[in-house]
């Protein structure tokens, strides 16, 4: 099932001259962001007045896909101290392990299934830094010259 999202950001007016070049990252840059979180779907439009930014896409994924990670242990040589210790800390029997040949040599290896966390919470992590990232000629300080800077203050 995929789901529709709407980001629209209210701020105080922002020169017109500066909204192009920062719908046009913000569009980059969301589409990025479901690539490397994998959510599917793809930006459909970006729009934006002086005190709006705006961005839609359609058909994100309700959560991400489970995925199957490789974790490589011990090599092969380290001895059976080191394969119960890797098989312990990921919570697993030694016979969950098998053997890989690498570059490097052969080494214990586990493959496990990771399941997909929710769209809705990968997005309620990432939003935060993705809005203050979006670029501009000229920023404000909201608190100290530590804290958040944006265009202008968002309401």
């Amino acid at each position: 099932m995929t789901k529709p999202f709407l980001l629209e950001i209210g701020t105080e007016e922002i020169p017109d001259w500066m909204i192009p070049p920062a719908l046009e990252d913000m569009r980059r840059r969301f589409e990025a962001l479901l690539a490397e979180h994998r959510l599917g779907g793809q930006v459909s439009w970006v729009d934006a007045t002086p005190r709006r930014l705006v961005l839609r896409a359609d058909g994100l994924l309700a959560r991400q896909p489970t995925r199957t990670e490789e974790i490589l242990g011990p090599p092969e040589s380290a001895g059976e101290p080191a394969v119960e210790g890797f098989a312990r800390k990921w919570g697993v029997r030694r016979e969950a392990l098998r053997i890989v040949e690498t570059p490097k040599g052969r080494y214990y290896c586990l493959r496990r299934k990771v399941p997909g966390e929710r769209t809705v919470d990968v997005l309620a992590r990432v939003l935060p830094g993705f809005i203050l990232d979006i670029p501009w000629p000229k920023t404000m300080y909201w608190t100290t010259k530590q804290g958040p800077r944006f265009i202008r203050p968002i309401p």
